[in-house]
């Protein structure tokens, strides 16, 4: 004899509809699953054909010589900022002893003019007509530095310059000295 009333076995109730393990969950996860699905080819297959077209070299072309240029522009405002310390730093009266110096710069002289130049690795200051190579400085005095030199002396503008030595570069400026009677 089956009775009208609802056993319990298993943890089930008789006669109440089963659900399957895990179906209520899958069934609001489902439509975002496929969606992130569908985002993922779609992105996959723009990568693919930008790289198929070459349209991604030139991308990359493109933002390499943006970086570069804003890089450029980045160095030449410190450059530009340097140049007018530098300017302002030739008109102190340190700067214009040691040009009446006619042996040239000693030690102490350098650790004195050090302050006024700062970032500086090495400062050399010349009376006018003066100036010589140096190969065993660091950076060396070169060529290029005495042409710098000349521009200054006959009162032309001597843009920085940049060095490189033994993988270091360095940047080369120079300013007319205007508080010594030799400049």
């Amino acid at each position: 004899m089956a009775s009208k009333e609802s056993t319990v076995e298993n943890g089930a109730q008789q006669g109440a509809p089963e659900k399957a393990p895990g179906a209520g969950p899958l069934r609001f996860l489902l439509p975002a699953l496929v969606g992130g699905l569908l985002v993922t080819a779609g992105l996959t297959l723009a990568v693919y054909l930008t790289l198929i077209t070459g349209a991604g070299k030139l991308q990359l072309d493109q933002f390499g010589a943006l970086k570069a240029q804003q890089h450029a522009n980045q160095f030449a405002d410190v450059v530009g900022v340097y140049q007018a310390v530098v300017n302002e730093a030739a008109n102190h009266p340190l700067v214009a002893a040691a040009v009446a110096n006619p042996a040239g710069q000693n030690p102490a002289e350098q650790d004195q003019l050090k302050p006024l130049f700062p970032g500086a690795s090495l400062i050399k200051v010349y009376a006018k007509g003066m100036a010589t190579k140096d190969p065993n400085s660091t950076p060396p005095i070169s060529f290029a530095q005495l042409d710098m030199i000349a521009k200054i002396e006959k009162g032309s503008v001597a843009h920085p310059e940049i060095q490189r030595v033994d993988k270091q570069l360095f940047v080369t400026m120079a300013a007319p000295i205007t508080g010594a009677e030799q400049t």
